[in-house]
């Protein structure tokens, strides 16, 4: 048999090959609805969630982590291929979010008094925060590795904290619709805090689950 002919009956064999977006989308989606919806029944969304969204801070803090979770998604796509080995023009769209929040957070200070700087970056709460976005995002983690492991990376680390920030991300989005915490002061900062520790989670990670 020749080699053309081999490689279409192996092709034919295999069946249709489920397209590499579908597979993420569909992990990240059922295990943010699994674990975020675990978390909300548990604890519950705030008390005045839709009144508190048509105010400016609330709406940012959500659009910071919904932008967040896109450009990531976007990168992690590109960094799943093989041949791939930087995330390209979403590099760019990655940075979108943090310069969100840096203007967000400076707007915000340049209007409080110095003296309530420590209140406001502190808010309610630092761990609840960590806690929150680490309890709903690790699951979503898992899943999303596990959907990356079906194409490849040439850069599993790459790869991986990409995944991890796509996972604190998502998780993010769930936990922003409880906390109260709506100073650009407080989810500027401890927001990105905790991205960033997804983020390296998911570096160390990666490393080991997407080598190929």
């Amino acid at each position: 048999m020749r080699t053309e002919a081999l490689v279409r009956a192996m092709a034919a064999d295999a069946g249709p090959v489920r397209p590499m977006w579908r597979a993420l989308l569909a992990a990240v989606l059922a295990a943010t609805v699994a674990a975020g919806g675990l978390f909300l029944l548990a604890i519950g969304p705030r008390p005045d969630l839709g009144a508190a969204l048509m105010r400016p801070d609330p709406a940012l803090k959500q659009l910071f982590v919904v932008a967040s979770a896109l450009a990531a998604f976007g990168a992690s796509l590109r960094l799943a291929r093989p041949e791939v080995a930087a995330p390209g023009g979403w590099g760019w769209a990655l940075l979108a979010a943090p310069a969100l929040a840096v203007a967000a957070f400076w707007a915000t200070a340049a209007g409080t008094p110095v003296a309530l700087w420590p209140t406001r970056v502190a808010g309610h709460g630092i761990l609840p925060c960590f806690a929150g976005i680490g309890a709903i995002g690790l699951p979503i983690l898992v899943a999303t590795l596990g959907a990356l492991r079906r194409g490849a990376p040439a850069r599993p680390g790459l790869a991986g904290a990409v995944g991890g920030l796509l996972a604190g991300s998502a998780g993010a989005c769930v936990y922003a619709l409880y906390c109260t915490d709506d100073s650009p002061m407080f989810w500027g900062v401890w927001y990105a805090v905790a991205l960033l520790a997804m983020t390296a989670t998911g570096w160390l990670l990666g490393r080991r689950v997407l080598r190929w």
